[in-house]
């Protein structure tokens, strides 16, 4: 289960990480679409009761997103996540 706390947290990443894309000179576009992808993640992830920062969380999220777009939208969400999770680690 996460709680609203885990959540709080994933939104301070998110804003840490969008500092981190603009001191990077991101453009707003590249900021706005790579941003978007992580909050589809995490609100999917709360949805479903997940930890948004789980493997299994983004598997499942990554899953549901073939089953309703094009092949080139979920390629499109992964690489946007991996940029997350590069800059996580």
């Amino acid at each position: 289960m996460v709680s609203g706390a885990d959540r709080l947290d994933l939104e301070a990443l998110l804003t840490s990480w969008t500092r981190s894309l603009r001191a990077r000179n991101r453009s707003p576009r590249t900021i706005q679409t790579y941003t978007e992808s992580a909050r589809k993640l995490a609100a999917f992830a709360v949805e479903h009761d997940l930890d948004p920062l789980s493997r299994r969380a983004i598997e499942t999220y990554l899953a549901d997103q073939a089953d309703r777009w094009k092949p080139a939208t979920v390629a499109f969400r992964y690489r946007s996540l991996q940029q997350f999770f590069g800059w996580l680690v």
